[in-house]
């Protein structure tokens, strides 16, 4: 998984250095599209980050 992140990181990085600026829209599209083959490290990704939202009332409390 590892791996899957890191070259996902790196598309991200050459994409994001081919320009000075990028709209909103124009990230939401890049990461779509880096996202769209890599599929399981998106269902990882959210996974992580649902179980780390649900961690946080009962840190604080709620």
């Amino acid at each position: 998984m590892k791996r899957e992140y890191d070259s996902w990181i790196e598309q991200l990085c050459e994409a994001m250095e081919s320009k000075e600026t990028m709209t909103d829209d124009e990230i939401a599209d890049l990461l779509a599209r880096t996202l769209d083959d890599r599929r399981q490290l998106l269902k990882i990704m959210s996974m992580n980050h649902y179980g780390n939202v649900r961690k946080v009332p009962q840190r604080y409390g709620f």
